[in-house]
């Protein structure tokens, strides 16, 4: 659920490190099951107009930071595949938010 942006300290050092050493492989790791994707997923299916989600368990979730910065992946997975279970578009926006992010 972590994310990084182009302006953030964490692409600028790794920007940095890179500019010095270059190593054969650069790592990006992700993951699809964490609560911070559920609940921006949740938030895009029901603002879609779906009702087959599960309960929250992060409360207000719309409203947390790191929700709305995965809000665009869990966007972009549901248009997608509009009819897929919640469990397989939490799975695409994990990959989505990595793959935006890199």
């Amino acid at each position: 659920g972590n994310t990084c942006g182009r302006a953030d300290g964490i692409v600028g050092s790794i920007e940095y490190e890179l500019s010095s050493d270059q190593p054969p492989v650069v790592l990006v790791l992700g993951n699809s099951v964490n609560e911070a994707v559920q609940a921006a997923v949740r938030v895009a299916m029901l603002a879609a107009g779906r009702s087959d989600v599960p309960p929250c368990k992060l409360g207000e979730a719309q409203d947390l930071i790191l929700v709305q910065k995965l809000l665009p992946a869990a966007r972009d997975a549901l248009r997608s595949m509009p009819a897929a279970p919640f469990d397989q578009v939490c799975d695409s926006a994990g990959k989505l938010n990595v793959w935006s992010t890199v």
